[in-house]
């Protein structure tokens, strides 16, 4: 149903402590074998299957809200195993999963401290964390016009009439993260985004209002679903 959905989420983040206990080892030359022995610690042995496995593509994702962690993106194309999983590591030493959690992801930036200075990281931080967080079933990607809602070709009557649809209404609409700035240090980011099932027909446009404190807490967020059942491009991850 389109409509608006909104929860409050706590300042505390119950898992830091969690996070800020694993251990491992540390060295440059060797670092994916020791971010695996690391999560091994931790209690992730798939992930740590995957981070080791040869084949598999490891990518750091540039993160503006961190400086003591580091956030991987690693791809493993296994029938057995999801293909996508991010991993966040301080010097290889600590490591959690932070993929389809948005708890693990928020002890991540309560563990590293390092604070929401400024518009472009409240941005970044919000933006990120529906990106890496979202469910492995769906695919989840900002829009900053109707030009990057990624519709499939071949398009019946009937969704070629909603197409046009969406971007009528929304042509003038959607734009790209906006932020306000709150009385204590908080952010107030809103944005857009297509969120869409992997294996199926539900796919929306929503938009998304992310509060954030001066410590990268998320403290309140809400979503807005402005249209549904979008002919788009079919994912296969």
């Amino acid at each position: 149903m389109i409509g608006r959905r909104r929860r409050l989420v706590a300042g505390a983040m119950v898992m830091a402590a969690g996070l800020a206990g694993m251990v491992g080892c540390t060295s440059d030359g060797d670092q994916r074998g020791q971010i695996g022995r690391a999560l091994e610690t931790a209690g992730e042995n798939t992930a740590a299957e995957l981070i080791d496995d040869e084949e598999a593509e490891v990518n750091p994702r540039e993160a503006s809200f961190l400086s003591e962690w580091e956030l991987i993106h690693v791809i493993a194309w296994q029938v057995s195993h999801p293909p996508h999983l991010y991993v966040a590591h301080r010097d290889a030493a600590e490591a959690a999963v932070v993929s389809r959690s948005e708890e693990a992801f928020d002890a991540m930036v309560a563990a590293d401290g390092t604070g929401v200075p400024d518009a472009d990281v409240a941005t970044d931080l919000a933006i990120t964390r529906a990106e890496v967080t979202r469910p492995q079933y769906r695919v989840v990607y900002v829009v900053e016009s109707v030009d990057d809602i990624k519709f499939r070709d071949g398009l019946e009557p009937d969704e070629e009439e909603h197409r046009q649809e969406v971007l009528d209404r929304f042509g003038g609409q959607i734009t790209a993260p906006e932020v306000e700035a709150g009385p204590d240090g908080d952010w107030l980011v809103t944005f857009y985004v297509i969120d869409a099932e992997v294996e199926g027909l539900d796919h929306r446009l929503e938009r998304r209002e992310v509060t954030i404190g001066a410590d990268g807490a998320v403290i309140d967020e809400g979503v807005d679903v402005l249209a549904e059942n979008l002919p788009l491009l079919f994912y296969m991850r």
